[in-house]
């Protein structure tokens, strides 16, 4: 029996909503955990969220992390030699749901990290590290990647994951960690999984909906839009792109609503120049 604290909701109120709608849709999201995360408040903001923004997040979330899990899942096969690095994903199950074999390494601020410790003590995963980090603090962030170069030492194989983050760091700060990226060693394969805005959905009633129900914290200049050229890494190249078109059909094999869907696009990239 999985038992959290859940009395500080103020953590974060998007990734409580997020973990919310996984939950929602475990049919989809294959998130068995998700529920623990959520309180009983959490569900009710969850429920006024899709009431007044999207009446389909559940399923767009729910396919956003399902297409996460399939990615890594099906590059790490088995786990054994993989390291998995996910940043910032907030209240994220991942690392609950790979091999025990994988090493997993959880990037997030320190609230988060002691909420997720109390999370995995409770399933005994081991093979798990949680690094405390702001990822924009260059100077932390360089000290990260100059120090996982220890883990994947004997490693064959990194997947780098970038869900749900992008769009709330600036454009320096994701310039910087994409430097970083290029910069690991040549003779290790590495994927990169992130999911981002494109500049188009600014423009869409569903965002206009989203700010209005989060005004009291944000505003549309507190987000970064990106393209994907914007996240070309040199020395990788793009695997795919895609959007939830595509994985509404992939996954309920049926087209995309014609209207609210708080639209995002996802890219997979790889290593290709190595030594």
């Amino acid at each position: 029996m999985i038992t959290l604290n859940l009395s500080n909701e103020t953590l974060s109120d998007t990734a409580f909503w997020v973990a919310a709608c996984r939950s929602s849709r475990e049919d989809i999201s294959l998130d068995i955990y998700a529920k623990y995360w959520v309180s009983k408040d959490g569900f009710k903001k969850h429920r006024d969220y899709i009431s007044q923004v999207g009446p389909n997040e559940n399923e767009c979330v729910s396919l956003r992390f399902r297409y996460v899990l399939d990615t890594v899942r099906n590059w790490i096969g088995n786990g054994e030699g993989n390291v998995v690095v996910n940043f910032a994903a907030g209240v994220s199950s991942l690392s609950a749901l790979l091999p025990a074999s994988t090493l997993c390494i959880e990037v997030d601020q320190k609230s988060v990290v002691d909420r997720k410790r109390e999370f995995y003590n409770n399933l005994q995963r081991t093979n798990l590290i949680l690094e405390d980090i702001n990822l924009n603090n260059h100077n932390e962030v360089k000290t990260f990647f100059d120090n996982i170069k220890f883990h994947i030492r004997q490693n064959n194989k990194l997947t780098l994951v970038f869900e749900g983050i992008l769009y709330y760091l600036d454009k320096k700060t994701i310039d910087f960690l994409l430097k970083q990226i290029s910069e690991l060693p040549t003779d290790l394969d590495i994927l990169v999984v992130a999911n981002y805005w494109p500049k188009k959905l600014k423009d869409l009633p569903i965002f206009e909906k989203f700010i209005k129900f989060t005004e009291n914290n944000v505003s549309k200049n507190d987000f970064t839009f990106l393209e994907p050229e914007e996240l070309h890494i040199t020395g990788f190249q793009v695997r795919e792109i895609i959007d939830y078109d595509v994985l509404y059909k992939k996954y309920l094999n049926t087209d995309i609503p014609e209207n609210d869907i708080f639209y995002e696009e996802f890219v997979t990239l790889e290593r290709v120049s190595k030594n």
